[in-house]
């Protein structure tokens, strides 16, 4: 009977090593065509990506590819990302840049087979005019044809992408003054890309290389070349390699203790056999084997408790690099000057008003409090705007027409934290700081590059009892704090435009002279 339970360990430790072993041994079927993964069940088809047999099920949007031809009926291989968008529902999908075919042929997916251009481009029935899709040659718009991509058109005898139009896969996909942003949507675990034509001035190019290994990992798949995503009005750059790399890293070690955890059984198991009855070794031999188990369920099953948990925490997540626009600092307002002693005086700024109302909507607007440069914080900074106090429903509004340049969280009040909204104004070529409106009062219209018109809501101004205004002349994505010099104190009625002009921010405009001139011209 014991005889039998040892030759039972040593099967039991030899199938463990040869499962352990498995995920480092196995070796795809390699293939260079379809036609190569036809004897294998289930379905399998060419993954040109990683140049091996794959199940059809693993030809999905997210996954690896080289060319349209990688992915799924209808998919689109992004060669940026080198993952597949897309999937069901296209008749055709056709690339022209695809290496396995001839010079004036394209691939044609799902019919796996090159084509010649006037093949596709023949006609094949009524209002069918063929396709010819991104990177194609043309000699016209009307050859540009695509039911995946309807927005193209041709440039320099190529197919190219127009602006506002999804489905690029790089820069030469996009027409002249245009780039392909790629941003990202979705769950970090379970995460997509959307790709979209974007104007060159928006999105300045990036200079990253692909950093290349000197001991390449079994377990690690191709680099993701670096991409911009947008979130809101900020932009980032995605690094992923790092995340990537890392994954990879971690999936091989637990391969490799997989590896030594079944080399540890099988020799704790000939020990075992080969103990000749002696309590001591068996006891040893037995030692060993549950301490390989216990770090083998260890390893495996401190993934599978936080995968449960939450899947985000066994995910790599990529270096996400924020996009910071360059702030010019601009000289004193037209109504200040330095005096030869190296003090400020002011005269407030001059507006060029004209058809523009106060940015309080009717009824909404108790008092004005003439207070730019008052004292602030009992004496420790200066106040760089003017308030208008509320009442009633405290009703903001644009006082012109302008562009939303920026929004953030601005002034925690007594009734709950507080938003700024910047808007540049074209006709007064200032941009406004509307300061301390309501969170969660502002239209979702109200964000980054959006157009708003005179008289427009921006919001709610009651957690503050005001609305707290400032000016910046040109385009500003931000306010400043005006500071005393050091060791002073701002107490006293309006010291800081009297005193302390010299510490004032440069760009920060008067702007009481605005506000005088609209008091009278309240929005309807």
């Amino acid at each position: 009977m014991l005889r039998s339970q040892k030759q039972l360990l040593l099967v039991l430790s030899i199938i463990s090593l040869l499962l352990f072993m498995l995920p480092l041994t196995s070796q795809a079927t390699p293939c260079t065509q379809d036609s190569d993964c036809a004897s294998l069940a289930p379905p399998h088809l060419c993954q040109f990506a990683a140049r091996q047999c794959m199940q059809t099920a693993y030809f999905h949007s997210g996954g690896a590819c080289l060319s349209n031809s990688d992915c799924g009926r209808g998919g689109i291989c992004n060669t940026s990302l080198r993952v597949c968008q897309g999937g069901e529902g296209t008749a055709e999908t056709i690339n022209c840049n695809d290496r396995r075919c001839s010079a004036g042929q394209a691939w044609v997916s799902p019919r796996n087979a090159c084509m010649s251009f006037s093949d596709i481009m023949a006609p094949r029935g009524p209002g069918h005019n063929g396709f010819m899709p991104i990177g194609c040659p043309c000699n016209n718009n009307s050859q540009c044809v695509s039911s995946s991509s309807p927005n193209l058109q041709c440039q320099s005898e190529r197919c190219v992408l127009t602006a506002a139009s999804e489905g690029c896969g790089t820069d030469a996909d996009c027409a002249s003054g245009f780039r392909c942003q790629i941003r990202e949507e979705g769950h970090r675990a379970t995460r997509t890309f959307v790709s979209q034509c974007v104007p060159t001035s928006e999105l300045p190019p990036a200079q990253i290389a692909l950093p290349r290994l000197q001991i390449p990992l079994v377990t690690l798949q191709p680099f993701t070349v670096p991409f911009r995503t947008t979130e809101g009005d900020r932009e980032f750059l995605i690094i992923d390699f790092l995340a990537q790399y890392l994954a990879a890293v971690y999936k091989f070690l637990v391969s490799v203790v997989g590896v030594i955890a079944g080399i540890m059984i099988v020799y704790a198991g000939f020990k075992w056999l080969t103990a000749g009855g002696s309590p001591d070794k068996i006891s040893d031999a037995k030692r060993k084997i549950a301490d390989a188990s216990v770090g083998l369920i260890l390893v495996l099953g401190s993934y599978i408790i936080l995968m449960i948990i939450n899947p985000d925490l066994v995910v790599f997540q990529p270096l996400r690099v924020e996009q910071i626009e360059k702030i010019e600092l601009e000289p004193p307002g037209a109504g200040e000057e330095i005096r030869e002693t190296g003090t400020w005086t002011t005269g407030a700024t001059n507006y060029n008003i004209t058809d523009q109302c106060l940015p309080i909507k009717t009824g909404s607007l108790q008092q004005i409090s003439w207070n730019w440069g008052d004292d602030r914080a009992q004496g420790a900074r200066c106040h760089a705007g003017i308030d208008l106090y509320t009442q009633g429903d405290g009703e903001v509004v644009a006082l012109d027409s302008g562009e939303v340049v920026n929004t953030y969280n601005f002034y925690p009040c007594s009734g709950g934290q507080s938003v700024a909204v910047l808007v540049f104004h074209p006709k007064l070529n200032i941009t406004v700081v509307y300061g301390e409106i309501n969170s969660g009062t502002v239209p979702s219209s109200i964000r980054a590059r959006a157009t708003v018109t005179k008289g427009q809501t921006l919001g709610k101004a009651t957690f503050c009892d005001m609305l707290h205004l400032e000016a910046y002349p040109g385009r500003a994505r931000r306010n400043f704090r005006w500071n005393p010099p050091p060791g002073q104190s701002t107490i006293g009625t309006n010291k800081c435009a009297r005193e302390f002009l010299i510490t004032k921010p440069p760009s920060l405009l008067d702007p009481t002279n605005l506000i005088k001139g609209l008091e009278s011209r309240p929005c309807p």
